[in-house]
Formats: C-alpha cells, structure tokens, sequence
C-alpha cells in the first residue's frame, strides 16, 4: 500500500495596497483662462470705479464740482464698494467650493480603491474558504483510510496470532512424530531379531508391512511437515514485516493529520482576520459614503447660494447700468444746464429778450400791471435747462 502524498495548499499571500493618507491633495485643479481674465476685469473695473468715485467725492466736497456730479460720483463710490464685497464673497465661496470639489475627488478616488480592496479581500476569503473545505474533505479522507488501516492492522495481527497457533501445534506434531518414530524403529529392530527364526513368507510379510510402516513414519513425512511449517514461518515473518509497514504508514498518516489541523487552524485564524478587516472596511466605506453624502448636500446648498449670488450679481448690473443711465442724463442735463447758465449770462446782452405772445384775456391784466408781460421761471435748474431747450 502506498504512501499518500502531502500535497496540502499553503496560506495564499493576499496582497494588500497600503492605504492613502487624507490631507492636501498632490494636485490642484487650475482655474481656467476665461475666468482668470473675468476675476482680472473685475478687479480692474473696481478700481476704476473706486478711484472715479474717491476724486469725485473729493472734488465735490472741495467746490471742484457741481453739487449733481458729486451726488453722482458719490453714488458710483458706494456701488464700486458693494462690488467689491460681492467679488470678495464671491472669491471666498469659489475657494471654498473647490477645496469641497477637491475633496470630494479625492473621497471618491478613495472609496473606488477601498471597493478594489474590499472585492480582493472577498475573493481571497473565497478562496480560503474553498481551501479550507478542500483540507476538511482530504482532513476527513486521511481519517477514514487510517480507520481502515488500523482495522486492517487488527485482521493481521488475529491472522498472525492465529499462524503462531497453528505454528504451535505443528511443532508439538513434529515432536510427537519424532518420538513415535523412535519407538518404530525400536519395535523394528525387536521385530528383526523376531523374524530370524520364522519362515521365510512370514518374514516378507513383516517385511513388506515394515517397510509401508517406514514409509508411514519415516523421514519424508516428518521434512515434508518441516517445510510446511518453515514456509509458515516465511509467511508470518512476512505477515509481520507489513504489519510494521503499515503501522509506519499510519503513524505518517497521523503526522500529516497533525499538520493537516495545524494548517487549518491557521487558516481559519487567517479567514477570521480577513473578516474583520472586511467588516473594518466595509465600516470605512459606509463612513465614506456618508461624507460624501455630507458633501453632496453642501455642494447643492453652495451652488444654490452660488446661483442667488449669481442672480444679485446681475441685479446689481442692472442697477449699475441704470446708474450708468442716470450719470448720462446727469451729464446730459448739467451740459444744457451749464450751456443755458452760459447764454443767459452772456447771450442776454448782445440779444434782444425773447418776445412772449400774448393771449387776449390777458390784455386787460398786462395793461394793469404797467404794460409788462409776465415772464415764467423755472423752479429749478433742471427745469431751467429743458425750458431753454424747448
């Protein structure tokens, strides 16, 4: 009977890729150039803005300028200032919002590489398990050939216990047969010294009946059961020598049992601890989940709050257009004003005063007051202005 070969597998090596540090990502996503140049105008306009509304102020309060220009200018300052709180807010929130971008890049690259562990693991846990049910099914076909054997050992133990009985009494025959033969030939030699005086067909009667009596229990008989015995002996000490086989086979078998369990037991040690890392993953990866939920809500809040930015920032475009507006008919308006000043000051010598008509109801009343018409002024510069217009 052959030997069973040790062929058991060993505790695959489960390759585990060391994990990533949070902190500071390697890269940063750049800006692009549109909004660079965007961000660069802003500034750029709002410094304009700002310097146009300070010497305006400055100018206005110092009499430099109309009191309308000055009111204007000063309009212009404080709308440059809000603008320059919404770009600040605005530049605040856009690096909040990608650093928030940023992280949420890099939980996701870790969640895809912790989901690549989490599926190895659960295919090394497979395969250990398919393993380990492997060892038990070869653990369990060990156990039943060493019943077996030890079974068989027992039959060839009874079965040579049984020879050396057989083996035993052979030689209490041999003994008794050699004793027997020597009271044969005692009996012979007597028989001989017999026959000397009988006649001559007595004596070949004795003789032929000594002769079938030598044959009976003579030499030939007792080799041949000597032979018969020596080849049992062969046949035990054969016997023997494969019960001392098998017991070393057995006791090989039971060392490969040992190393079987021993095996086992690591392995099952090595499957608990691939489970718990895989529940201290699986703990990780819903941990993850969870911030990245966090993050997905206060993206959405943030784009809200970036869109209703958005929405006050063309409001205040408008508002700045509308202002844009105003300054122009301010301009516009300070320019008659300014031009109307001008020919009342200066036209009103050289030219005669403009004639009024004048209404036929109204003759009795003129020629009352002294023979005057009454001239209409306007209440207010503006006024003055789109009255010489017209």
């Amino acid at each position: 009977m052959s030997s069973p070969v040790n062929n058991t597998p060993s505790a695959p090596n489960i390759p585990i890729p060391a994990p990533t540090t949070p902190g500071i990502p390697t890269t940063k996503p750049r800006s692009s150039f549109i909004e660079k140049v965007i961000i660069v105008a802003k500034y750029i306009l709002f410094a304009i803005a700002a310097t146009s509304g300070a010497l305006g102020t400055i100018l206005g309060l110092s009499g430099a300028l109309t009191p309308g220009i000055g009111i204007a200018l000063l309009v212009i300052f404080f709308v440059s200032m809000v603008l320059l709180g919404l770009i600040l807010k605005d530049s605040i929130s856009g690096g909040e919002e990608r650093r928030l971008r940023e992280e949420v890049s890099r939980f996701t690259s870790e969640n895809q590489r912790l989901t690549v562990i989490t599926t190895t693991l659960e295919t090394e846990v497979k395969d250990l398990k398919a393993a380990k049910d492997q060892l038990t099914l070869e653990i369990e076909a060990f156990r039943n050939e060493n019943g077996n054997l030890k079974t068989t050992a027992e039959d060839l133990e009874e079965q040579v216990s049984k020879l050396s009985e057989q083996l035993e009494a052979l030689e209490r025959i041999n003994q008794l047969i050699q004793a027997n033969a020597g009271d044969a030939q005692e009996i012979s030699s007597e028989l001989k010294k017999l026959i000397s005086g009988w006649d001559s067909k007595v004596v070949e009667q004795i003789n032929t009946s000594i002769q079938a009596l030598k044959v009976l229990l003579g030499q030939e008989w007792v080799q041949e059961a000597q032979t018969h015995v020596k080849a049992m002996q062969e046949q035990i000490q054969a016997l023997q020598a494969e019960i001392l086989g098998m017991h070393n086979q057995s006791t090989a078998l039971q060392k490969s049992v040992e190393n079987l369990l021993v095996q086992d037991q690591a392995l099952t040690r090595v499957v608990g601890e691939l489970l718990e890392s895989e529940n201290k993953l699986s703990q990780a990866c819903s941990a993850l989940r969870q911030e990245i939920e966090k993050l997905a809500q206060h993206e959405t809040s943030l784009q809200q709050r970036i869109d209703a930015m958005l929405a006050q920032e063309q409001n205040l475009a408008e508002q700045v257009t509308a202002l844009e507006k105003m300054k122009q008919e301010a301009q516009k308006a300070e320019s008659e004003f300014i031009a109307c000043v001008r020919d009342r000051t200066f036209g009103r010598r050289e030219t005669p005063p403009p004639t009024t008509p004048v209404v036929e109801g109204d003759e009795s009343q003129e020629e009352d007051e002294g023979g005057t018409p009454p001239v209409s002024q306007p209440s207010s510069p503006v006024d003055r202005a789109t009255g010489d217009g017209q």
